[in-house]
């Protein structure tokens, strides 16, 4: 089959937009060829107007839209051609951080809604954090690993969990919220956090970015302190970093088999603790960041 045959639907780092087309000429554009080719209508044309907020455009030049439009366009297009794999090559690496802020909300909504998987292409940990969930790692050309996203995020001897960004990624189910504290309890492996503010509905499930420079570890648990969230933790391995700082792997309750968690100590501190495989120790999240809703994602 020749390329342009094939049922796939690109992105491109440039929204790469028709410009003698309107919006609505764009998003026409593939749609037409795909059912004059007997494509099932699977992803209808209101369903993706809607999902992506570009009602109010459907009349307008493409030289009179924003880049973060400019991109929700290309990706509507890219839906509207009934494709079978969606590939976005760095999407928003030519936006700034505000609007890229803007539009990912709308990539959260197709990941929650689309029945197709999305190979998503990027230099950029922040969006892979908020929108992958299985991570292919590359270095020159290479397949370095691949698995799970927080498998990845927290296996200490990659270099993604050497920069200065390392950080675990976990789901979290949304319990109760309390008035009073103006907090949201959340559950991870039987385990609580809290967060300000109420969060989603009660029952759902949201993504938590767990930096691993927010983890600090104590081996009794902590009493009098203003950090709340503090949680039981297994050691399971630790990889030294540099001449001063070790990553260690944890997994959350005084068990085996729970959620991975990454703390970075250091050398002075893993050698007074006297950190080793199998020991039970509390950690001290400093700071636990909401990064997006994972309610209703079938991938």
């Amino acid at each position: 089959m020749e390329p342009h045959e094939r049922a796939v639907g690109y992105v491109f780092q440039e929204a790469s937009l028709f410009t003698h087309l309107s919006v609505l000429g764009n998003l026409r554009y593939g749609h037409r060829r795909a059912l004059r080719k007997g494509a099932v209508e699977e992803i209808r044309f209101d369903e993706i107007v809607s999902m992506l907020g570009i009602g109010h455009l459907l009349k307008r030049a493409t030289g009179q839209l924003s880049g973060g439009e400019r991109q929700r366009v290309a990706i509507g297009r890219a839906l509207l051609a009934q494709p079978r794999l969606l590939l976005m090559d760095e999407p928003l690496s030519a936006l700034d951080r505000m609007t890229k802020e803007e539009i990912l909300p709308y990539f959260e909504a197709l990941h929650a809604s689309l029945s197709i998987p999305v190979l998503y292409v990027s230099h950029d940990i922040s969006e892979i954090e908020r929108l992958a969930d299985h991570l292919v790692l590359l270095d020159s050309g290479r397949v370095v690993a691949a698995g799970p996203l927080n498998d990845l995020l927290a296996d200490t001897r990659l270099p993604i969990a050497h920069s200065p960004q390392a950080s675990t990624v976990l789901e979290a189910r949304v319990g109760s919220y309390s008035p009073e504290d103006g907090l949201t309890a959340l559950d991870i492996g039987g385990a609580q956090l809290l967060v300000p503010r109420r969060v989603a509905d009660h029952g759902g499930t949201e993504r938590v970015r767990i930096g691993a420079t927010d983890v600090s570890l104590s081996v009794d648990r902590p009493s009098q302190t203003t950090i709340l969230n503090i949680v039981p933790v297994r050691v399971k391995n630790a990889e030294p970093l540099d001449e001063a700082q070790v990553n260690v792997l944890l997994t959350i309750g005084h068990c085996d088999g729970g959620p991975k968690l990454v703390a970075r100590v250091t050398r002075r501190a893993h050698r007074l603790l006297r950190l080793g495989p199998g020991q039970d120790l509390y950690a001290q999240i400093k700071a636990v960041s909401l990064i997006g809703s994972s309610g209703g994602r079938s991938r």
